[in-house]
């Protein structure tokens, strides 16, 4: 005998939480604001963000509703949260809500450009919630149906029994909404016309464009996975970016549109079938087409760079390795790096250059600046430490002093068993918390090392502010969206990075006490990294020209712009040597980051290693 049983499968969001399912806040006191398409929540602290949120939400609303054809049946929430130092956004296309984390502290990411924070975030979530609901084969109340068939023994024996032993079962769930991630990230990148709050800069197109010319590009079935290692998700987002640009720019804008509502059909239980009914050709199809559209415009592209300036790997060691500083001597190297790990955080790593030993001196460390105090004794840095009572994580300000006598052995053998049963022990003497709950990151020491300066975002409050290290005379040098800012050498002006109205990054100098404004190379977009020369008369930096990230000078009152490179390679953190005649910095290629020196000048570009007899005893 057998039965078929039909399941309704309500999977209405229990245990679906973000990072936050876990905490509780009873300090904060919740308000809500309603428009005509949205209500948005928000805690004390959040007002100014939730006007802007009104704005930049409603202004997306009839775009992305207009392409894909698709209104929500009643306002769509927005929850705005701003107790951890977090950046990210979250879209429950279920239940039409979104949650967005408001402060883009660690949004400084290497592998894309910048933009507008709120702008981007609100529009991507909001795009999730109408692309997605588009592609949805049913009510809200019915995510999937749950087909499972069951087998029973037969008795031929026993009259008085009815049903036997199970002996078969089958099951298949239907999704009521089936997107693979490249496509639903993709659409949320590309947005729509009129709502383009994103957009393809240098820093992807180098990323994709690296791994095109390898021939490493991610196969199509890897496209629509997460879980992977490194970079690998990240590159799930620049693939489907970069494939959804490639349908609307040769398919048509309106092409995305139908590919979610043919996704809608009960029928289309595989995207594959979508592909064919809209394009007229199979998913496979329009992947090779687009690879191989890629591979030309990127030969043509190299091609029209003329001679390139290519350097050499220095380690391979860790997916991740950024934020290089020499000590002032020239003898030490400290960067902050994954290692091992196939995930951050990262850790602070300090190479003697000339033994090429690395010793791991902090972790966790934030993603963000490392500096070195003027006599080469102490290092600065950030940590997203502990979770605090409510469940909070947030950065501070953190200082490492060789000069500090490690425990002793006696020390060691004490804590020698917790650290094995618990994975706990005191931390070394040698790091010092030097602020404490003021969201601080991006620090750096005055040149005579009786100021740090960096950005903080107390109470909600955001700029750059300068303190003693001690925690005493705190004075605010701006207020707004500005970020790692950096003395000159000659202790006299004080650089940083300002996010435009466009949502390009800015770079500005101003005095030490934030007066004296200077937009610095308005002309080149998003000057995301840069650092004084020795003797404070020029700012390398790295900025985006058509097509690439390029690494620049310029003299601080704004003349003499110089581009100093000219490759096919992501370039970043560029780093004076001691004499300021060369330049240490980044270039990426297929997802790791290795070690280059040029001459100030752009000239000599050449590969390096770390070997005593090398080129950085002398010149660094």
């Amino acid at each position: 005998m057998s039965r078929l049983t039909l399941m309704l499968g309500l999977l209405l969001g229990a245990g679906w939480g973000g990072p936050a399912a876990a905490q509780n806040h009873p300090e904060l006191d919740w308000q809500v604001v309603e428009t005509e398409h949205f209500r948005i929540l928000y805690h004390q602290g959040l007002e100014g963000a939730a006007a802007r949120t009104a704005q930049i939400a409603e202004a997306a609303y009839d775009p992305i509703t207009k392409l894909y054809g698709y209104h929500p049946d009643d306002r769509v929430r927005i929850v705005l949260k701003d107790y951890d130092d977090y950046a990210n956004g979250a879209a429950f296309f279920y239940h039409d809500t979104i949650e967005i984390w408001t402060t883009a502290l660690d949004h400084d990411f290497d592998l894309r450009g910048t933009s507008d924070w709120l702008r981007n975030v609100i529009t991507h979530e909001f795009t999730h919630i109408i692309s997605l609901g588009t592609a949805r084969k049913g009510s809200q109340r019915v995510p999937a149906l749950y087909l499972q068939y069951f087998g029973y023994q037969r008795e031929e024996n026993r009259p008085d029994i009815l049903i036997g032993y199970p002996d078969a079962i089958a099951s298949y769930p239907i999704m009521s909404t089936v997107v693979p991630m490249w496509l639903a990230e993709g659409a949320a990148q590309y947005m729509a016309e009129g709502a383009h709050q994103d957009r393809w800069d240098a820093n992807r197109d180098m990323v994709l464009r690296a791994q095109v010319l390898a021939g490493e590009q991610l196969p199509f079935d890897q496209m629509g996975i997460f879980g992977k290692h490194g970079f690998g998700n990240e590159y799930v987002y620049d693939h489907g970016y970069g494939l959804v640009r490639y349908i609307a720019e040769t398919y048509g804008e309106q092409k995305i549109a139908e590919l979610y509502r043919a996704a809608s059909a009960w029928r289309s239980l595989e995207i594959g079938g979508a592909f064919d009914k809209v394009l007229g050709k199979s998913v496979d199809e329009l992947y090779d087409e687009w690879v191989v559209s890629m591979r030309a415009g990127y030969e043509a592209q190299v091609a029209s760079l003329g001679e390139l300036n290519e350097g050499e790997l220095v380690s391979d060691l860790g997916f991740s390795n950024l934020r290089p500083q020499l000590s002032p001597d020239g003898k030490k190297l400290a960067y902050l790096s994954t290692r091992k790990r196939q995930y951050g955080p990262h850790m602070l790593v300090v190479r003697d250059l000339e033994t090429e030993e690395d010793e791991v001196v902090a972790f966790p460390v934030a993603a963000s600046t490392v500096d070195w105090s003027a006599d080469g004794q102490k290092l600065l840095f950030s940590r997203i430490d502990r979770a605090d009572k409510y469940g909070s994580r947030q950065a501070d300000i953190y200082e490492y002093d060789f000069t500090v006598d490690e425990p002793g052995f006696l020390h060691d053998m004490i804590w020698a068993l917790p650290a094995m049963v618990a994975a706990t022990a005191p931390e070394t003497p040698r790091i010092k918390q030097l602020t404490h709950g003021l969201r601080a990151l991006y620090p750096t020491y005055s040149p005579d090392g009786e100021w740090i300066v960096f950005f903080s975002v107390e109470k909600g409050n955001q700029g750059i502010r300068r303190s003693n290290p001690n925690g005493v005379d705190d004075i605010a040098v701006s207020t707004g969206p500005d970020s790692n800012p950096q003395y000159s050498p000659d202790g006299r002006s004080i650089a940083f990075n300002r996010l435009g109205e466009t949502g390009a990054m800015n770079l500005v100098i101003t005095d030490i006490n934030g007066g004296n404004v200077v937009n610095l190379a308005p002309d080149i977009l998003n000057k995301t990294q840069f650092e004084w020369a020795p003797d404070s008369k020029r700012i390398v930096f790295v900025g985006e020209s058509p097509g690439n990230a390029e690494i620049y000078t310029v003299e601080p009152d704004g003349d003499h712009l110089s581009k100093l490179t000219s490759n096919r390679l992501t370039d970043a953190a560029p780093h004076w040597s001691r004499n300021g005649k060369s330049i240490l910095f980044l270039s990426e290629s297929a997802g790791t980051f290795s070690l280059y020196t040029m001459g100030r000048d752009g000239d000599n570009q050449k590969k390096i290693n770390l070997a005593p007899d090398a080129v950085l005893e002398s010149d660094w």
